[in-house]
């Protein structure tokens, strides 16, 4: 896996500086996962210890050191900020010690959380990069290929069942976009009910269902790390995620969010560099966008549940208009 040789190559202690990796990407991608096998594969050069900070559990950076400096030496543990962070730099300084910081929100924890050099190496996952790591060494993880998908399903449901519905499995690989954590829900749905076909679990799952009936757990699994990622947005960059998703029939183009959204095109493209950043949506090379589809169907659910049908009714009308615009320049 050429990711994970990635990241254990770089995490090689030094004497005179703390190497440091991060893995960002979309919600569900597997950013977890892959740090997690990286420190494990390197446990070795860190004979001092690996600690794991969960960025989603620790709250400030206050609260991080006072369970570091525990973990690490048992000693009392000092009552400010600055003396929290000195102590940690001393007692880490020549330490053999990967420091695992998993789902960091707040850059400010790294700045205070850095330990000492001469032995030490940090290895982070975030949604998006994040300037406060300076000089960290960044990986996007994307999706898996479609036959990593499949594989993937395989190793969850047995290979027999993979191969008695292949069509069936393919669409489940189309419907999860290659996302980890959208396979293992699909995937552990259908352990659970032996007596679905691959075929229902593609149809109940991944289709998308009309606002008004109750949506099975497992959608809700799948959901959960887009609603989150959301919820960290700007309200109009949340907005803009939500009705770019009204209709899969137009380009996701800054002309294009100008006119549905009544922008000035510097700030659609804004919004959208701050869409592709959280990776709500992907960068097509071309000056184009898309969504990744169990993105696609979580915002277009929420576009009708957030925004409400007279919104979206308005961007419906303004795509026909700047369709005309466009089809009839001179009018």
């Amino acid at each position: 896996m050429d990711e994970l040789r990635t990241l254990t190559d770089a995490l090689r202690p030094t004497g005179s500086s703390v190497p440091m990796v991060g893995i960002d990407g979309i919600g569900g991608v597997g950013k977890t996962a892959l740090a997690v096998h990286a420190a494990h594969r390197i446990v070795r050069r860190f004979p001092d210890g690996q600690i794991v900070v969960d960025g989603d559990a620790v709250g400030t950076a206050f609260d991080a050191l006072a369970g570091m400096i525990r973990a690490l030496t048992g000693a009392a543990v000092p009552d400010s900020l600055a003396e929290r962070t000195a102590a940690w730099r001393s007692l880490t300084a020549g330490r053999r010690i990967l420091l695992v910081l998993d789902g960091v929100r707040d850059g400010s924890l790294i700045r205070h959380v850095m330990p000492g050099a001469g032995g030490a190496a940090v290895l982070l996952t975030s949604r998006q990069k994040l300037v406060e790591a300076a000089g960290a060494r960044w990986l996007t993880l994307g999706p898996l290929s479609p036959d990593e998908t499949e594989r993937l399903l395989g190793a969850i449901i047995g290979e027999s069942r993979l191969r008695g519905e292949p069509e069936a499995a393919r669409r489940i690989a189309q419907g999860t976009a290659g996302l980890g954590q959208a396979v293992r829900a699909v995937g552990l749905r259908l352990v659970a009910r032996p007596q679905w076909s691959l075929t229902k679990a593609s149809t109940r799952i991944l289709v998308e269902m009309p606002v008004a009936r109750l949506r099975a757990a497992e959608c809700e699994e799948i959901d959960s790390p887009y609603a989150e990622a959301m919820s960290l947005l700007a309200p109009d960059a949340a907005r803009t995620l939500r009705l770019l998703a009204v209709s899969r029939g137009w380009e996701i183009t800054v002309p294009v969010v100008a006119a549905l959204l009544v922008v000035p095109e510097t700030h659609a493209e804004d919004l959208l560099e701050a869409l592709a950043d959280a990776h709500l949506i992907e960068a097509d090379g071309d000056g184009g966008y898309h969504y990744l589809n169990p993105v696609w169907n979580f915002a277009h659910r929420r576009a009708l549940i957030d925004d409400g049908p007279d919104d979206v009714r308005a961007v419906l009308s303004r795509w026909h208009a700047y369709r005309v615009s466009i089809a009839s320049p001179g009018r």
